[in-house]
């Protein structure tokens, strides 16, 4: 069973553009003018209920490239996984 998302990193040399992530999160991620994913200045983890985290975790498994990680509040990576 996964912990709760504490912690998302997107790694932007791995970051393709495609989107993805924003296709199925749009409140949790953007693209930046480099058309690279980053997280949107509205979305707020520490304020994120437990439905927004949930998106942000399938925003993060919809990346072709695994460039978003995610770690729980153990501090052990959920995705991708390890």
């Amino acid at each position: 069973m996964e912990g709760f998302v504490v912690k998302i990193s997107i790694l932007r040399d791995l970051c393709v553009g495609t989107a993805a992530c924003l296709d199925l999160a749009p409140e949790t991620y953007e693209l930046d003018g480099e058309g690279k994913a980053v997280m949107s200045n509205k979305f707020d983890l520490s304020k994120a209920t437990e439905e927004q985290k949930q998106k942000a975790l399938e925003g993060a498994k919809a990346c072709p490239t695994k460039a978003i990680i995610v770690t729980d509040d153990d501090g052990k990576q959920i995705w991708p996984e390890s």
